[in-house]
């Protein structure tokens, strides 16, 4: 497979709103020595935590956006980024397979919006109702 560098630091993704809200955990505990104990029990399961540290058999951890780039990505997103590659569907979608995932980005808002779309039917799909509303932000 030929690989190919890409350097261009206009690609687009988009996410659900929700996902810039602070951190689930925070509501669960009463000072930073609790939060720090509780994130370490929740990083037991967490397939990204795991990739990060060398513990996933189908990602190697050099592949991460924190490892690979770090300090372009200091500021948000890096997390969402090493998900993407983690947690993947059981029949796997249209560029990986169910051994690791695909972060997909565009070059272009038209785009993004398209892959979004694409996505979101086919969730709805599972139900048959083809309603929803949602907001998405720009992660660039």
């Amino acid at each position: 497979m030929k690989r190919t560098s890409i350097s261009d630091r206009g690609l687009i993704r988009l996410i659900p709103a929700t996902y810039h809200k602070p951190p689930t955990l925070r509501g669960l505990v009463d000072s930073d020595a609790e939060m720090d104990i509780l994130a370490q029990i929740e990083g037991l399961t967490s397939l990204r935590q795991l990739a990060e540290k060398g513990k996933n058999m189908n990602v190697d951890k050099r592949e991460l956006a924190w490892q690979r780039r770090n300090n372009d990505l200091k500021v948000y997103g890096i997390s969402l980024i090493n998900a993407a590659f983690t947690y993947t569907r059981i029949s796997g979608n249209r560029f990986n397979t169910s051994a690791r995932g695909a972060w997909y980005c565009a070059w272009d808002m038209k785009t993004a919006i398209e892959e979004v779309a694409y996505h979101k039917t086919r969730e709805l799909s599972y139900v048959g109702i083809y309603k929803d509303k949602a907001r998405y932000v720009e992660l660039l």
